[in-house]
C-alpha cells in the first residue's frame, strides 16, 4: 500500500522489474473454495496476472487522473537511493519509503503461475484493471476521510 499511497501522488518513473498483481477479494474467494474443493496438504498460486511495473504504475496513475509514469529507472539510482533512506532514517526517524529489499523486488522480473489454482472449479481472478480501480477507490476514500488526531475534532 506504501506504493500505491506514493502512485496516488504521482510520478514520472517507474522500475524495470515485473511481478504479479492479485485482487485482495480474490484471495479471500480462493481461500473459501480451497477450503471445500482444494486438496488437502496442497499449495496454489494466487496470482492475477503477471505484468511489469510500467503497465502497472501506468494503470494506478491512470486511476489517480495522472500522467502514465515514461522514465525507466537504472538500477544505479536504486540503489543509492535505498542507501540515502537508510541514512535519512537513522539520523531523523520515520519510515524509509525504499529500502534494499524493496529496490530488490523493483529490479527483478517475476512470473508466476497460476494454472493450478485456475484448475479448481469455482476460482477466477479479475483483471489487473479492475483491481488497480478496486484499490485506487480504497486510497481515495481514504484520502477523504478526516485524520483521527486532534485536528479531526472540530470542537478544537
Amino acid at each position: 500500500m506504501t506504493m500505491v499511497e506514493r502512485l496516488a501522488k504521482g510520478t514520472r518513473f517507474h522500475p524495470p522489474g515485473s511481478n504479479a498483481v492479485v485482487d485482495a477479494r480474490d484471495v479471500a474467494s480462493a481461500m473459501v473454495v480451497l477450503m471445500d474443493r482444494g486438496g488437502t496438504g496442497e499449495r496454489y498460486i494466487l496470482v492475477g496476472e503477471n505484468l511489469d511495473y510500467k503497465r502497472l504504475f501506468t494503470l494506478l496513475a491512470n486511476a489517480f487522473g495522472h500522467p502514465a509514469p515514461t522514465i525507466a529507472l537504472p538500477a544505479w539510482p536504486l540503489q543509492l537511493a535505498w542507501r540515502a533512506e537508510r541514512l535519512r532514517t537513522l539520523l531523523f526517524g520515520g519510515r524509509p519509503f525504499v529500502t534494499r529489499h524493496t529496490v530488490r523486488s523493483a529490479l527483478v522480473h517475476r512470473r508466476y503461475d497460476n494454472r493450478k489454482a485456475l484448475s479448481v472449479p469455482g476460482i477466477r481472478f479479475r483483471t489487473t484493471e479492475e483491481a488497480v480501480a478496486n484499490v485506487a477507490a480504497y486510497v481515495k476514500a481514504q484520502q477523504g476521510r478526516p485524520s483521527a488526531g486532534p485536528s479531526a475534532d472540530p470542537a478544537r
